[in-house]
């Protein structure tokens, strides 16, 4: 499990009359400004609340480290990540702001292999049901509720066009051809081993290398590298390639995030 702050200790904060008396509860910290309290753990002071005036009006600001992540005012409250999607984050904001958070699923929206960012407008996650990003504040009813949908990203859906991905793959079929014939010519008892599976490095995108036939054997190398995984043997592990098109995922990967515009909206 990866590690976050322990939240056990920090309250859960339901409004701004709560926040107030809260606040007012919490002893000061001998020799700290009395406008800062340490939320939950005496001895944490990088989780606290905090009494600031803002426009003649007392406001509430609950935040990790140097990072507000949510203020209450007397009509509502405001929640930010503040640019910091993490595990600790997310977890302070669903305990003290009683939030819940979920991560956006970019599968629903961006098929596999392609950049996230295309379809996902910003989004990283979901508060309470409703869309955010990790840089902007939203403000919310202190029933949760979102009071500005406008402000919420909006992502997009999107398909790939076979038509056009099948066009880009078919450019390569001669190099498809030309691994299947150099594995079945050097694969031992169905499978490749030795010294083409040990690594070889690669400074050029794939793609350009390979439209070079002159690469390819290049290209065959450093695909047998990426594709090989282990098994045992009496001796101890050994790396192998059990199947050619293993090797061309690598490929495939490739020709989809280099060609976004294969994709179209889903209307």
């Amino acid at each position: 499990m990866a590690f976050h702050i322990d939240t056990h200790d920090l309250p859960r904060i339901d409004n701004y009359k709560h926040v107030r008396e809260l606040f007012n509860r919490i002893p000061s910290v001998r020799g700290e400004d009395k406008s800062v309290k340490r939320l939950g753990n005496r001895k944490a002071k990088y989780k606290w609340l905090k009494l600031e005036i803002v426009d003649g009006i007392e406001v509430y600001k609950a935040g990790l480290h140097d990072t507000a992540l949510i203020t209450y005012y007397p009509t509502h409250l405001e929640m930010s990540m503040g640019g910091w999607y993490t595990i600790s984050t997310c977890k302070f904001i669903e305990r003290v702001g009683r939030f819940a958070i979920d991560n956006f699923r970019y599968s629903d929206y961006i098929p596999k292999g392609y950049d996230t960012d295309i379809g996902a407008n910003g989004a990283v996650a979901y508060a309470n049901g409703y869309l955010i990003n990790a840089h902007d504040t939203y403000r919310f009813h202190y029933n949760r509720e979102p009071m500005d949908m406008y402000r919420h990203p909006v992502p997009r859906k999107y398909r790939v066009n076979r038509k056009a991905i099948k066009a880009i793959r078919d450019t390569f079929q001669p190099f498809y051809q030309y691994v299947k014939t150099m594995f079945n010519l050097m694969a031992v008892d169905g499978k490749l081993q030795g010294d083409i599976t040990k690594y070889v490095p690669l400074t050029d995108n794939i793609l350009d290398l390979i439209k070079d036939e002159s690469n390819w054997y290049k290209g065959f190398e450093f695909l047998a590298s990426r594709a090989g995984s282990y098994e045992w043997r009496s001796g101890g592990h050994v790396k192998v390639v059990r199947k050619y098109y293993d090797m061309l995922d690598y490929v495939e990967s490739a020709i989809r995030i280099n060609n976004p515009q294969v994709l179209e909206i889903v209307v």
